[in-house]
């Protein structure tokens, strides 16, 4: 879990009405949004003779994040590899021919129309149009499990090491699918999905989807030629090798 120090400022009257200024460094040990602090705060003349105690609930703001996994890095190299091949595959070709052109050293061989080159008496090939790159989308898929929280640490610090890069990260939990754009308060408030749900409409998008542990219907979902699916235990032993 990540937060920040916490400072606050009040005055405590004892005896001569000092201010008293303290910084409380704040713990968290659970993912979610706080908004109520409790602080017990105990104060006592310099010789430890008097002392007067209160209880202070203070209103914040806190969003507690997932940890930043230790294998957040690895992950992310590991799937640039499939943003890096999705900008060098422009698609899958349609079969409508773009135009004839003659062959080139270097094009492929199954692209020669053999029997026009064989009327023209030169190798000729044929130039399909091409489709625009499949946009890749990364989801998270947040199964109830003991692997939750682990793999949502490690889809928190992929998401963290993709930043500024073309890639849609979306998170399916018990309250929907998160919006386009993820903010760090859709990874605080997120909570596990108590009954299997359908995917998101991603139409003629590829689908790498996490989820904690491999279930029935994920293994449904990797039947789709459009999805990957990754479970915590097997991506885990993936990074690892």
């Amino acid at each position: 879990m990540s937060s920040s120090q916490y400072v606050e400022d009040f005055t405590y009257l004892f005896y001569h009405g000092q201010k008293k200024t303290l910084q409380v460094t704040w713990q968290p040990y659970t993912r979610g949004i706080v908004q109520k602090q409790m602080m017990h705060i105990t104060a006592s003349d310099l010789f430890g003779w008097f002392k007067k105690e209160s209880v202070r609930t203070f209103t914040v703001d806190w969003q507690v994040l997932p940890a930043v996994h230790p294998l957040g890095k690895v992950a992310a190299g590991f799937f640039q590899k499939q943003l890096t091949f999705n900008k060098q595959n422009f698609g899958e070709p349609s079969f409508k021919i773009k135009k004839f052109r003659p062959y080139q050293p270097g094009d492929r061989l199954s692209q020669i129309d053999w029997k026009l080159s064989s009327k023209q008496q030169e190798l000729v090939l044929r130039e399909y149009e091409q489709e625009q790159p499949i946009e890749i989308i990364f989801l998270f898929y947040g199964k109830n499990s003991s692997s939750f929280e682990a793999m949502l640490s490690l889809f928190y610090s992929l998401w963290q090491e993709f930043q500024g890069e073309r890639a849609r990260f979306v998170l399916l939990g018990e309250h929907g699918a998160s919006p386009t754009n993820l903010t760090k308060q859709d990874f605080s408030s997120i909570q596990p999905l108590n009954e299997e749900v359908e995917l998101p409409d991603f139409e003629g998008k590829q689908i790498i989807l996490f989820i904690p542990e491999i279930n029935q219907q994920a293994e449904a979902f990797s039947a789709s030629r459009w999805v990957q699916v990754y479970d915590y235990q097997q991506l885990l032993q993936q990074l690892k090798e």
